[in-house]
């Protein structure tokens, strides 16, 4: 390929429209994971903030776990290297993760 053909790659990214503000997104990841009450306990979505709760920060670093696992799987490595960037840490928790085995039927 070093060779063949290359494609044209636009990279310019349009800036997002982002539906929450920083200091709503605490509130709306509690309401969401509320919504589960056999979530098992440290694994629901959540953000380490770098600063002050709701504070952007330049970068962030987003947690995504394997297969039927959970954020805690990989701790305390995603945490180390948020702080090492002065980064926001978001740990997400795929459908039906964290929850009993049934619940995985859900992911589609």
């Amino acid at each position: 390929m070093a060779l063949g053909p290359r494609a044209r790659v636009d990279s310019d990214v349009p800036p997002l429209d982002l539906v929450l503000s920083a200091p709503e997104v605490d509130p709306y990841l509690a309401g969401r994971e509320a919504r589960f009450e056999d979530l098992t306990p440290g694994t629901a979505k959540s953000v380490a903030w770098a600063g002050a709760p709701g504070a952007r920060t330049p970068f962030a670093v987003l947690y995504f776990h394997g297969f039927s696992a959970t954020s805690m799987e990989a701790r305390p490595l995603p945490e180390r290297m948020a702080e090492r960037l002065g980064a926001n840490l978001f740990r997400t928790r795929l459908t039906g993760h964290g929850r009993p085995g049934r619940a995985l039927a859900e992911a589609t």
